[in-house]
């Protein structure tokens, strides 16, 4: 059976509610999704929030299944020391900030058996704030931890990466002052996964 799966939302709870994600992910037809916070695990919140709303829903550490089939899974998107950001899907690291080594929760997420994914690898995540690019040492780096954990990371191909929009980011940072190196960062993703 086929499902439609999202594993990198960020659901602002406080703005919205979980009834406001369930009702999201129906009108776009998803199936099972990851809720994501930066650096901090949102799930104590999802499952407080899933038993007030769905008394008969299956919850573990892992995800909460909804009495219609939905899943919303545990996730956590972290800045790392390196600069890059990694998310864990299925299990969530309590303590994480931007000086925690992607080492460590690599070792750790695949340690509970979560999916741990590099998130828009090829971003800038300091300086331009994601709209720029990685140095060419950040590069290396990540091609040597790709290689060190072959089979078990994923990359992710980021919808918000689409070049015209990177272009424009790019145009409006220029024109501030800050020079930045340019290149689809999706087209990056997809070379590094073939070698």
């Amino acid at each position: 059976m086929k499902k439609e799966i999202e594993l990198h939302v960020h659901p602002f709870l406080g703005r919205n509610t979980l009834g406001d994600v369930v009702e999201a992910m129906c009108k776009r037809e998803l199936d099972i999704v990851a809720l994501e916070a930066l650096d901090a695990s949102l799930y104590p919140l999802v499952l407080e929030e899933a038993k007030k709303l769905y008394s008969d829903a299956t919850r573990d550490y892992a995800g909460v299944k909804l009495p219609d089939g939905k899943w919303l899974l545990n996730g956590c998107e972290y800045e790392t020391k390196e600069g890059l950001h990694i998310l864990t899907v299925g299990w969530a690291r309590d303590e994480a900030n931007s000086q925690t080594e992607i080492r460590k929760i690599i070792d750790e997420g695949l340690e509970q058996d979560a999916l741990v994914i590099l998130d828009h690898p090829f971003v800038d995540n300091g300086v331009t704030r994601t709209a720029g690019h990685i140095s060419a040492k950040q590069e290396l780096f990540l091609e040597e931890l790709c290689k060190e954990y072959s089979g078990n990371v994923a990359l992710e191909w980021n919808a918000y990466c689409l070049p015209w929009v990177r272009f424009g980011l790019k145009v409006i940072l220029n024109l501030l002052g800050q020079q930045t190196d340019y290149y689809d960062v999706n087209r990056k993703v997809e070379e590094l996964s073939d070698r």
